[in-house]
């Protein structure tokens, strides 16, 4: 610690590419279905920038089939990872992985509308497996990442640029807004899916902590 200044070693991942609005704000429960709408979108644009130079007409219109082609192969895989983002994984209070049924609700709720509880609040109505979902939308904000096109879920005040950092012997990865030279303001936690279980951290010859410091 140097004054306001805590040095720790750190290992910077990724940025954030884009972030959505809050997912849930205790009321309106739609704009789980609006965040899933934005991340879907973000997966298919992703596609389309890593394309170089013009294309001609004809390349466009099979690219556009491409593309239909590509949103109807990710559907189900993406909806999964999806759901498990939004609820950290976890089921409960701490049983984790999350049972495929928490999935299966949500999408039911969403897919249906047939759930619409009638007066506030949403966690009167609902059933204890919605309760893992939760804790975590409330306050949160889903993003996606640019390397590794992952998505999580972090704190409201994340923007883009941001970045998903590891800190040395830390159990989830952080989000940091960089300041200067080596020097980030920590805003919280976050979950980033696919990340979670050390996948980055397997080879350890590729990776090097390096020293931050938190303003």
């Amino acid at each position: 610690m140097d004054g306001d200044v805590l040095n720790v070693r750190a290992l910077m991942i990724d940025r954030i590419l884009n972030a959505c609005e809050q997912v849930y704000d205790g009321t309106n429960w739609r704009a789980i279905r609006d965040t899933e709408t934005f991340a879907t979108e973000l997966v298919i644009t992703t596609y389309t920038q890593s394309r170089n130079g013009p294309v001609s007409v004809r390349e466009q219109s099979e690219e556009q089939a491409m593309l239909r082609r590509l949103s109807a192969m990710i559907h189900p895989t993406f909806r999964k990872g999806f759901w498990r983002t939004l609820c950290a994984d976890i089921q409960g209070n701490s049983e984790r992985p999350a049972a495929d049924k928490c999935g299966d609700m949500l999408y039911h709720i969403l897919d249906t509308g047939d759930k619409e509880p009638v007066g506030p609040p949403w966690d009167v109505h609902v059933t204890p497996v919605m309760q893992s979902f939760l804790p975590c939308l409330r306050g949160r904000q889903f993003f996606a990442v640019e390397k590794r096109r992952l998505m999580g879920i972090g704190p409201l005040t994340l923007q883009k640029d941001d970045r998903i950092g590891i800190v040395l012997r830390a159990n989830v990865p952080f989000i940091f807004r960089p300041v200067s030279d080596s020097r980030y303001r920590l805003l919280g936690p976050a979950y980033v899916h696919s990340i979670m279980d050390g996948q980055v951290l397997r080879n350890p010859g590729d990776i090097c902590f390096e020293q931050i410091k938190l303003i």
